[in-house]
């Protein structure tokens, strides 16, 4: 393969300088002939042949010269035999090697993976270009390791899929300071990757630094990237969105009344996944569920590119367990596999925090739980003052109806919340009134036409679609009087109106979420009270600070940590028995799948940056890293050998001293016709092309 940096290109018209020069030089007399001198023009014709000889290599060896030098200061890249003739032994040479999810995308229908390719594509490289000493950065650990035998490269547990997100910018902080530490003048630095965006992360800060650092190092370090992406491939991926276990209250619909039945059922398991593909033809994707172990089949139909699917189990038990979604083996292996597990059933329990004679306190309490003996969630009202630690340690949702809480109160609230839980504020309709945490709330607004609701995330929270496929009803909300919070910057709008003020807004604090409202529930305020909207709100909320108080049952590979005295055992049953050998080499820092620790379970996925394929241009990199070291490589998946980047450069040098010693010879050397002797008075000068210069 080659490469050319492109940087000094724009010098090459300096070329034309020789040829301009001759010309300009040729126009200096102005040429007559005279017919005394054709004797004498036969006479010295063989000097004259001669003369235009060393003429002609005299320009071309100084236009070759100029050539030569802008050629090499733009640092032409050559490899195979070239390279291995030119190319100098490196000192050091670290391989950066990105063993992320995406990394396990095939490279055709029957091959093997980006990461295999980039393993062979090593070990190929340095048989033709042996370096002193190799260290082996990866994604997962990002610690230097000094490697004997470059030959067992993939024999190593560094080395294996994972599914992992990677962070370049961090790796090459790990390489620079290797090289810094040890004080290595001579080096270079190999990334194989596959260029994914959210993993070479552009916009990291930590990149100037970087490309200072690589700077500092000298000429002498190089950074030559090997680009393994892929387009065009289809492909199709599933991802876990949630799991819930529900306990059935008992009840059923059953006699010609429409009277409640009490009949005891199983409980009811909610598994929610996406589905993403990129194939044009939609069609009927077999999907496959196993529970706990057990294994079925349906199939779901594909309606677009995007989807949520939900699924809807009787479950015979209360207790914790897991779950595994599949769908057919594509080009892309790791993202065809979702993972579940969920806590023991509980029931979700809210606190109303205002008066008990109000109408208003009473509908938010209904809204969050309908009925007084559902074994799936119970809400209760209390006045301010009897809220305590105690109480909210048994709360799940805590809704405040009226005022605002005081300093006491925020103090024993911000520690409910930083531990979990779901916290509401309604507006406290009074001017000037604080809130939490730099929380304020502007002057209360009232108008005598409805302030609609024009935007809110549809896709995810509290006010996303239903398990149908359908809006809630928010542009059916009619507000009257609003009184809008001030936020942190932190702070996510769920919500807004139509002139862009927030109707619902959501700030992260700890792991608890607070959300507040702009409007309250009451006839003179807004038409929440109706229960379209604020039914499913709070509940969707009472479900929400319930996961946030359990212990943690679903997480990312590579990003979760169990604490250190803790012992965490692969799940073999989570896995189909063609994987059942690498069960060994499945660790929570690396792989997904479903986790045990005594009676505590754990599912980890895939981070979902993972099914972002985008890649970054090669041109972006070179404008994140020295341009004049960094060499990007294209093409590497289908390049049949792993010529690996050598540079010209001092082949090129070489030439132009050769070229520039040619010149002086040329130059200097003395021809019987050239050799000018001082005129006498009265002669003529013949000039070069048998032309007398008057």
């Amino acid at each position: 393969m080659n490469y050319l940096q492109p940087a000094m290109l724009w010098a090459l018209p300096a070329m034309l300088i020789p040829v301009a020069v001759h010309l300009l030089n040729k126009m200096r007399y102005k040429n007559v002939d005279w017919a005394a001198m054709h004797f004498l023009l036969k006479i010295q014709k063989d000097s004259t042949r001669r003369a235009k000889l060393r003429e002609i290599l005299l320009l071309a060896a100084r236009t070759l010269l100029i050539l030569a030098i802008v050629l090499a200061f733009s640092r032409p890249i050559s490899g195979g035999w070239l390279a291995k003739a030119i190319s100098t032994t490196p000192e050091c040479v670290i391989v950066l090697l990105d063993r992320s999810s995406s990394m396990g995308a095939r490279t055709s229908i029957n091959g093997g993976s980006k990461l295999e390719r980039a393993l062979s594509i090593v070990k190929e490289s340095t048989a033709q270009h042996p370096a002193r000493r190799y260290v082996l950065v990866e994604n997962v650990d990002r610690q230097p390791l000094e490697l004997q035998d470059i030959s067992g490269l993939d024999s190593l547990e560094l080395t294996v899929q994972t599914d992992t997100a990677a962070n370049i910018p961090a790796m090459f902080q790990t390489a620079v300071e290797y090289l810094v530490h040890n004080q290595i003048a001579q080096s270079e630095i190999w990334v194989l990757s596959d260029l994914q965006a959210t993993n070479w992360r552009i916009d990291d800060p930590s990149w100037k630094s970087v490309s200072e650092a690589i700077t500092g190092l000298g000429q002498g370090t190089g950074v030559y990237v090997i680009d393994l992406s892929m387009a065009g491939a289809e492909n199709t991926s599933t991802a876990a969105i949630s799991a819930t276990l529900r306990e059935s209250d008992g009840y059923e619909s059953g006699d010609k009344h429409g009277s409640p039945i009490h009949s005891p059922r199983a409980s009811q398991l909610a598994l929610k996944i996406s589905l993403n593909t990129n194939k044009t033809q939609q069609h009927s994707l077999p999907t496959f569920l196993t529970v706990n172990g057990a294994r079925s089949q349906s199939d779901v139909p594909l309606a677009g590119q995007r989807q949520t699917e939900l699924f809807r189990l009787d479950y015979p038990e209360t207790k914790a367990g897991w779950a595994k979604c599949e769908i057919p083996v594509d080009s892309s292996p790791g993202d065809n596999a979702a993972y579940f597990a969920w806590p023991p059933a509980r029931r979700a329990v809210a606190t109303v925090v205002g008066d008990p004679a109000s109408a208003s306190t009473r509908r938010i309490q209904l809204a969050a739980a309908p009925t007084s003996d559902s074994r799936q969630r119970s809400a209760s009202i209390i006045p301010s003052r009897f809220l305590d630690s105690e109480l909210l340690e048994r709360t799940d949702l805590l809704v405040w109806a009226d005022g605002t809480p005081s300093m006491e109160q925020v103090n024993l609230i911000m520690k409910w919340l930083e531990a979990g839980g779901v916290f509401l504020l309604f507006p406290p309709a009074s001017e000037g009134a604080s809130g939490l945490n730099g929380i304020s709330w502007n002057r209360i607004e009232s108008t005598e036409q409805s302030q609609p609701i024009t935007s809110w995330d549809e896709n995810d929270g509290p006010l996303s679609k239903t398990e149908s496929g359908t809006n809630l009803p928010l542009h059916q909300v009619s507000v009257l009087t609003r009184q809008t919070p001030v936020t942190p910057q932190n702070s996510h709008v769920v919500a807004t109106f139509s002139d862009g003020q927030s109707f619902l807004t959501r700030v992260p604090s700890g792991k608890g979420q607070l959300y507040l409202a702009a409007t309250r529930v009451s006839e003179s305020w807004s038409s929440l009270q109706d229960g379209t909207v604020l039914v499913p709100l709070l509940q969707r909320l009472l479900t929400q600070g319930l996961a946030l108080r359990e212990p943690l049952c679903m997480g990312i590979a590579g990003e979760w940590r169990p604490d250190p005295d803790e012992v965490w055992t692969f799940e073999p049953d989570c896995i189909g028995a063609e994987d059942q050998s690498n069960t060994r080499t499945r660790t929570p820092r690396t792989h997904s799948g479903v986790y045990r620790c005594g009676n505590r379970i754990i599912a980890l996925n895939r981070p979902p940056t993972e099914d972002a394929h985008e890649a970054v241009h090669p041109g972006e990199i070179l404008g994140l890293l020295p341009s004049s070291q960094t060499h990007v490589y294209e093409g590497a998946i289908e390049s049949t050998s792993a010529d690996e980047a050598s540079e010209v450069w001092p082949l090129l040098m070489g030439l132009a001293i050769a070229l520039l010693f040619s010149e002086s010879i040329l130059s200097t050397s003395k021809l019987n016709l050239t050799t000018r002797k001082p005129m006498e008075e009265g002669t003529t000068r013949v000039s070069r092309f048998g032309s007398v210069a008057l």
